[in-house]
C-alpha cells in the first residue's frame, strides 16, 4: 500500500513538472513570435515590451516560491530557442572564447579516417561562452560535461555521418544546463579541421537553426 502511494505521488510528480516545462515552452514560443514581429527585433525596447506583454502577467499568477525557478527556466529557454533574443542577450554578455557565430554550416576539410580519430578520444576540453573551461569525457555512446563547481551535464551521443554526430540531453545538475536543455533536446555537431591539438567544430541546435562554431583541445 505505501509503495503504491509513493508510485503514485512520485508519478503526479514528475507529471507535474513536465507540464510546467510544457507551458513554460509554450510561453517562449509565444514570446518569440511577438519579438519577432516587430522590424528590429533585437531592440532593447522590443525585447522589453514582450516580456510586459507575455512573462510578467504569468509571473505574477504564480506562487512566490515559484517565480524564480520559472523566470531561471524560461530565460534560458529563451536564449536556446529564439534566436532573436540569444542575439540580444549577447549584447548584455558578449561571448569570449573561441566561440563565432555562422550564418550557414560550412562543408568539412577531413575525411572519415581523420574524423574516426576523434572518436578515438576520451578525454577532451573546451571552453564556455563565459571564458570557462569544461572538460569533456565521451565514452560508450556518452557525451559528458564536466564544469568548474563540480556539476556535470550528461547527454547520448550518436555518430550520423563520418564527420558528424548528435547529442541528445538526458540530465544535469548544473544550473544553466538545466534549464537550458530538457530531456530529449538534440543539438547536431560536425567536426571541420584539425590542427595540432585541437579540432574545429560546429554545433547547431536542432529545430533552431542557430550555428556556431568552436574549438574542443586535447
Amino acid at each position: 500500500m505505501r509503495f503504491r502511494l509513493y508510485l503514485s505521488l512520485l508519478l503526479l510528480s514528475n507529471l507535474a513538472k513536465g507540464q510546467t516545462q510544457q507551458q513554460n515552452d509554450s510561453l517562449v514560443n509565444v514570446i518569440c513570435t511577438t519579438i519577432n514581429l516587430s522590424s528590429t527585433p533585437t531592440d532593447s525596447l522590443n525585447i522589453s515590451s514582450a516580456l510586459e506583454k507575455h512573462l510578467f502577467p504569468y509571473l505574477q499568477s504564480l506562487p512566490d516560491s515559484q517565480k524564480n525557478i520559472i523566470l531561471e527556466n524560461i530565460a534560458f529557454r529563451l536564449q536556446r530557442n529564439c534566436v532573436a533574443f540569444l542575439e540580444f542577450s549577447k549584447t548584455l554578455s558578449p561571448q569570449n572564447g573561441d566561440w563565432q557565430n555562422l550564418s550557414e554550416r560550412p562543408k568539412t576539410k577531413l575525411n572519415k579516417e581523420s574524423c574516426d580519430i576523434f572518436f578515438n578520444y576520451k578525454s577532451y576540453k573546451y571552453l564556455e561562452a563565459n571564458g570557462d573551461t569544461v572538460r569533456l569525457e565521451i565514452n560508450n555512446g556518452y557525451w559528458i560535461d564536466h564544469f568548474l563547481d563540480g556539476t556535470y551535464s550528461k547527454l547520448k551521443l550518436k555518430r550520423s555521418s563520418d564527420c558528424e554526430f548528435e547529442i541528445e540531453f538526458i540530465e544535469s545538475n548544473n544550473l544553466i544546463r538545466r534549464n537550458f536543455s530538457k530531456k530529449g533536446d538534440k543539438y547536431h555537431y560536425q567536426i571541420l579541421e584539425k590542427n595540432n591539438n585541437k579540432y574545429l567544430m560546429t554545433v547547431e541546435i536542432s529545430g533552431v537553426g542557430k550555428i556556431s562554431s568552436f574549438v574542443i583541445y586535447l
